[in-house]
Formats: structure tokens, C-alpha cells, sequence
């Protein structure tokens, strides 16, 4: 097993690695120039975020300060998702945020504390809105819940 597939799977590894913490550095770099930038650099800011990011859609936009141990490097954002000041997200594995989700000042998502699935034990967890919009009218769709076995985990 790889160093990648043992974080990925909630496996003991050594994150000092020395190519794993190269890799982990470069991340950081690129969030600390997101986090560095001017309020009316939004062009700038949204260019960095599709290179931080795995996967960022639509409409997202980010208030710095950012903070995620791997500079967002395992986070898929879909469309308009909007994370005010100082979001925390430890994305050591894959966190997926849905559509129309918000996120309040100071918001943090741990990703071991509260992600693995109880069931499965899977790290690969979404988040839902809390609330409904347009696009979500009509659907009961839960907070949270594990992309492998499917368990409501929030």
C-alpha cells in the first residue's frame, strides 16, 4: 500500500515522508499566496482556487484566511458555494462539499474527528446544505453522509 492509499484510508502513515511532505509543501505555498491576496484581487483568488483545489465548480467564492493542511489539495467544491472568514478544513483525505452550500466565519471541518464513517469506515464524506434553495426544493436530502455505504453521518 502506498503512502497515498494508507492516508487516504485512514491508515497509520508518516507524513514526513520526505515526497509526501515536498508535495504537502507546494500545497501550502499556493494557500498562502490565496490567503495573501488583496480584497479586489477576486480574479486572481479564483485562479488559485482551480489550482488548489481537486475540483471547484461555479459561483465559489472563499473569504481569506483559508486554512486546510493540504491547501485544498483533496477538497471538491461543486457550484456556488460561498465559505466566509477563516474556514478550516483538514483535507487529508477527500472532503466533497454539494451544491448552494454556506459556510459561517470560522467554520471547521475535521476530517478524522467526525468524517470516518462508522459503518464502512470510509473518509470520503459530502456535505449538504443545511437549507433549501431553488436548486434543492422539493429533495430531503441529509446534512451529510458517506459516499461508500451511504450512512447519514451527521
Amino acid at each position: 500500500m502506498t503512502i497515498q492509499e494508507k492516508m487516504h484510508s485512514g491508515e497509520l502513515y508518516l507524513p514526513m515522508d520526505g515526497a509526501l511532505f515536498q508535495e504537502q509543501m507546494v500545497c501550502l505555498d499556493c494557500l498562502y499566496d490565496f490567503n495573501q491576496t488583496r480584497p479586489a484581487e477576486l480574479a486572481r483568488r479564483e485562479a488559485l482556487l482551480r489550482e488548489m483545489f481537486a475540483e471547484i465548480g461555479e459561483g465559489c467564492c472563499i473569504e481569506p484566511p483559508f486554512h486546510a493542511n493540504w491547501g485544498g489539495r483533496h477538497v471538491h467544491f461543486s457550484s456556488h458555494i460561498y465559505a466566509n472568514f477563516n474556514l478550516t478544513l483538514v483535507d487529508g483525505t477527500h472532503i466533497y462539499v454539494e451544491d448552494y452550500t454556506q459556510f459561517g466565519p470560522t467554520w471547521w471541518w475535521p476530517q478524522r474527528a467526525t468524517t470516518c464513517c462508522r459503518s464502512c469506515g470510509s473518509g470520503d464524506i459530502s456535505i449538504t446544505p443545511p437549507f433549501t434553495s431553488a436548486a434543492t426544493a422539493g429533495s430531503a436530502r441529509e446534512p451529510s453522509w458517506c459516499l461508500v455505504c451511504g450512512l447519514r453521518t451527521m
